[in-house]
């Protein structure tokens, strides 16, 4: 006999991963949500994703402004939308990746996800497609494309920490 959780043990499992994603990601509400349905509703879903083990979360302490403190990008930022801060992790983290990992393919004007825009795209010559977004993220753009697209990798960096979403 197989021993399976009754839906209360599994509702207290999403909550948990509810409380989770929403003490960890910053929305960003500018984004078009075509839906116009509440981000909850999105939670949830991403929620239910990870606790069926179709998304892996995984959470990292981590300082970006102690990694990126020391690299002097060469070149002028190109203003893309958002705070300077969030401007300047881009290009410094682009520089980093493409100087410390050799990434020879770096793309950071908005490429494209299947549903909006990543702040970097990483291209590493593998399947897996690896975007990563600074500080906010939209939470419908996030559940979509990790709905949808197949072997991706989202990972959102806040300046204490990374979340890293994969499929």
């Amino acid at each position: 006999m197989i021993n399976r959780p009754t839906w209360n043990e599994t509702e207290i499992v999403i909550q948990r991963e509810i409380s989770w994603l929403k003490d960890n990601i910053l929305p960003f509400h500018n984004d078009h949500n075509p839906t116009n349905i509440s981000d909850d509703y999105f939670y949830r879903a991403l929620a239910i994703l990870i606790v069926s083990g179709k998304v892996k979360a995984t959470e990292y302490t981590f300082n970006i402004d102690e990694l990126l403190s020391g690299i002097d990008c060469d070149s002028e930022i190109i203003k893309s939308h958002g705070s300077l801060w969030h401007d300047n992790t881009i290009k410094k983290l682009s520089d980093y990746l493409s100087t410390i990992y050799g990434f020879a393919k770096i793309e950071k004007n908005q490429p494209s996800l299947l549903y909006g825009y990543a702040d970097i795209f990483i291209n590493d010559n593998s399947s897996t497609k690896t975007f990563i977004e600074i500080d906010t993220v939209s939470i419908f753009k996030l559940w979509l494309n990790l709905s949808l697209m197949q072997e991706l990798v989202i990972i959102n960096i806040k300046s204490n920490k990374i979340i890293k979403f994969s499929n």
